[in-house]
């Protein structure tokens, strides 16, 4: 008999988790697409999709990447980083 009333607390408390809402999910933001640029009052740098060179062992990525940063005027660069 006792335990009767005992598991009845128990299941109300396990029966409302269950049934509570689940938090909200947040939205993630919308994807830019390549290249992705980014300005600041005198430069815009411009990075372009980056490449796999290699694969260590498959524990490590070796990548390279084309960046450009233009300045104002004729004042531009087109590098590699890898």
């Amino acid at each position: 008999m006792i335990a009767r009333f005992l598991r009845l607390p128990l299941l109300s408390v396990f029966s409302s988790v269950a049934v509570g809402q689940a938090p909200p999910v947040e939205e993630s933001p919308a994807d830019e697409g390549w290249p992705r640029e980014f300005k600041t009052d005198a430069h815009t740098v411009v990075v372009f999709p980056s490449q796999v060179e290699e694969w260590i062992e498959y524990k490590a990525l070796k990548m390279r990447a084309a960046v450009a940063l233009n300045g104002s005027g004729n004042n531009s660069r087109l590098c590699i980083a890898s």
